[in-house]
């Protein structure tokens, strides 16, 4: 079904199924339980990044971008579709690595209305999402902290995942991204490739003229350049948190 097509449902957010708009009549008696786990995102192997999140994010993963355009920048998480080496049986996500700021965000999602304004909904299905277990979304009929919160967090996101959007264009205007793939042997199993990604060529990086180089200072756009570059580091510990986890499962 493509997007033309009569009835055709519209895109859900990320790791969502089932969003609708908040409201105290439906809602007002359900609460948020933010110890629930992140067992919604555990087949997730890449994950969107916002350009505040490069730096924090290459101590934990390789930072990649997307083969297609606009080059979207994302954390390598697993090796395969359905597997986020990062998140466990029990929905925990691997302590002392940086959880993205899509995945803190759930269950909730900014949304159109319809009319051209924008709304908070939250994943009807979730987990986190209960009438007795967490902190409450209302209080006599009004929106808590709880909600406030994840408005101005989803909100932030967003906007960072723009500005995130705009870095990935100008390095791809720039002519400075090259293919990448890797691939991950285990004794006696298949190997997996990963491939579909492209990174920045540090010999390209060199040749960016001067002017472009200072615009792209003058927008703070290196940091994030330098900490996609350090990210490259992170391929060993992934490779071998991969190979331990493939052992696991054989």
């Amino acid at each position: 079904m493509n997007s033309d097509s009569a009835g055709a449902v519209p895109p859900q957010p990320l790791f969502h199924t089932n969003i609708v708009p908040i409201s105290a009549e439906r809602h007002g008696g359900l609460r948020l339980n933010s110890e629930s786990g992140f067992g919604f995102c555990a087949g997730a192997a890449t994950m969107p990044i916002g350009l505040a999140e490069f730096e924090p994010a290459s101590t934990s993963y390789p930072i990649l971008f997307t083969d297609a355009t606009p080059a979207a920048p994302v954390v390598l998480l697993g090796m395969r579709e359905d597997w986020n080496l990062f998140v466990g049986e029990t929905g925990a996500w691997t302590p002392g690595s940086y959880v993205p700021a899509i995945v803190r965000a759930f269950p909730f999602a900014i949304l159109g209305d319809g009319a051209g304004g924008r709304q908070v909904g939250f994943e009807a299905d979730a987990a986190c999402i209960s009438p007795t277990t967490g902190l409450p979304l209302f209080d006599n009929g009004q929106p808590t902290g709880v909600v406030h919160d994840a408005v101005a967090f989803c909100e932030a996101v967003e906007t960072d995942l723009v500005a995130a959007a705009a870095f990935g264009t100008a390095l791809e205007r720039a002519g400075i991204l090259e293919p990448g793939e890797a691939t991950i042997a285990v004794e006696g199993s298949a190997s997996a490739r990963i491939a579909g990604y492209r990174t920045v060529d540090p010999a390209r990086l060199a040749t960016v003229p001067d002017n472009v180089f200072i615009e792209w200072r003058h927008k703070n756009w290196l940091p994030a350049v330098y900490a996609h570059l350090f990210s490259a580091a992170r391929w060993v510990p992934f490779t071998e948190l991969a190979i331990t986890q493939l052992n696991a499962r054989r």
